[in-house]
């Protein structure tokens, strides 16, 4: 009997000595947001970035690490740098119950500054709010390819501002605008020449044009009112504050994070 107790002590000890699910390329922990299905697609997207432009993008979901989001970065640096070495070039986008933030490793931090990990994260997050997590990760593997392939080309980024949308695409998407600021003004001047042209002289106001008749009764309709409506962020949408800090592996960048 003691023998028998003794081998299941020994069988609950290693039950609850088994580490966690290893981390790899795409990862999640929860069980419940991806299917086999899309952690072998966005695996294939992730390896192809990573061949192409040696930078390796790691996605974990986990269940919440609290609202914290100062330890969930620490969690996400550590857990990179377990599986992956903390000399290799990547980011790891985490996602623990409503909360995200992104760590960057090696070339990933230069590349990849605050600025830029948070215009990625406000793209992904509009699939997390919806509860798509492979179509957040999707879009946020699509964003960091046009990023590094700006990157290569020469481009570099700024700490504090950044646009996914290319100058030249800033300057297209500009032209809507320029076309219906000069029309504005073709009509504005066209308008300017009509009123040049008549000859009638305008009365002050409409009681001018009435000669006979004979009012009995003054008074004032209220007809329109225009109501403004501005939309007030909360403070469950912001961001929190990102840059370098140092982990037991070494050195990490990180967005600012948020929740959603």
């Amino acid at each position: 009997m003691k023998k028998k107790i003794g081998i299941l002590f020994v069988i609950l000890l290693l039950l609850f000595s088994l580490p966690a699910q290893a981390l790899d390329l795409v990862t999640d922990r929860t069980g419940r947001y991806l299917s086999r299905g899309e952690v072998a697609e966005l695996t294939a997207k992730s390896q192809a970035i990573f061949e192409n432009h040696g930078i390796r993008a790691v996605y974990l979901i986990t269940e919440s690490l609290g609202e914290n989001l100062s330890r969930m970065k620490y969690y996400a640096a550590d857990e990179y740098d377990q599986a992956f070495g903390n000399h290799s070039d990547g980011v790891i986008f985490l996602v623990a119950g409503r909360s995200y933030i992104s760590v960057t490793t090696g070339r990933g931090e230069t590349i990849l500054t605050t600025a830029v990990l948070n215009a990625m994260e406000d793209e992904a997050v509009e699939y997390l709010r919806d509860g798509d997590y492979a179509g957040a990760f999707s879009r946020y593997l699509d964003d960091l390819e046009n990023v590094l392939t700006r990157y290569e080309n020469g481009e570099r980024f700024d700490e504090y501002t950044f646009s996914l949308k290319t100058p030249m695409q800033r300057a297209l998407g500009a032209l809507p605008v320029i076309a219906v600021v000069s029309l504005l003004i073709t009509l504005l001047v066209l308008l300017i020449r009509s009123s040049n042209m008549k000859t009638a002289k305008k009365k002050e106001t409409a009681f001018d044009y009435l000669s006979d008749a004979r009012l009995t009764r003054r008074a004032d309709i209220y007809l329109y009112t225009t109501t403004v409506r501005r939309k007030i962020e909360t403070s469950s949408s912001s961001h929190g504050g990102g840059g370098h800090f140092s982990s037991s592996g070494g050195g990490h960048g990180s967005s600012s994070g948020g929740h959603f």
